[in-house]
């Protein structure tokens, strides 16, 4: 995975094998003890990994607005075969078609998205990236948890936007760029604690 992930995803002169940064650490730690508080034991290494992938990939979109896609994509199957795993017996066929057809909407509706914003204001506003990690939300939560991680997502960017624009005396513009992936992220990781709560 090194080799996927070019240095000019990272800060400057830090490159995948330079000295993390100190919030990169407590995040990952901070993921790994909410894990722990929240998941049975069969899950909890498997939410530790998950967590810290979302993390990773949040970490990369702040700073580069780009969600790899080394680290995007495999937690889609990983999803669903964990899904399969905590479904009840004989209800696992209903669980995976479930948080399949999820993740092909989530991605779906997030690339329509993009592309309808790209025609209409001749820019790009969502990425692919955005759309595959709504994919992984899909795969993780189902049906039911998309429209969640949306509504969150969208409003954890917007008032973390106005309040930093209001801290630094900003004016918001409709061509800020904000990165989308961290809320998404957030918000995924979240509702899928919540909903695998002991």
């Amino acid at each position: 995975m090194a080799e996927a992930l070019p240095d000019q995803a990272w800060p400057e002169g830090e490159g995948w094998r330079g000295r993390p940064r100190p919030w990169a650490t407590v995040g990952a730690a901070a993921a790994a003890a909410m894990a722990a508080v929240t998941l049975p034991w069969p899950l909890l290494p498997v939410g530790c990994l998950f967590g810290w992938a979302l993390l990773l990939a949040s970490l990369v979109d702040a700073r580069r607005r780009l969600l790899p896609d080394v680290v995007l994509l495999p937690l889609i199957p990983l999803g669903l075969a964990v899904t399969a795993w905590e479904s009840p017996a004989g209800g696992w066929a209903d669980a995976l078609t479930n948080h399949a057809a999820a993740a092909a909407l989530g991605y779906a509706l997030f690339a329509g998205l993009a592309a309808g914003y790209r025609r209409l204001r001749g820019r790009d506003g969502l990425g692919l990236g955005d759309a595959k990690l709504l994919a992984v939300a899909g795969a993780w939560l189902g049906m039911e948890g998309l429209p969640n991680v949306v509504l969150l997502a969208a409003l954890s960017a917007l008032g973390v936007t106005v309040a930093l624009a209001a801290a630094r005396g900003d004016r918001l513009s409709g061509g800020a760029s904000i990165a989308f992936g961290p809320y998404l992220a957030a918000a995924l990781w979240l509702l899928w604690l919540a909903d695998g709560a002991v």
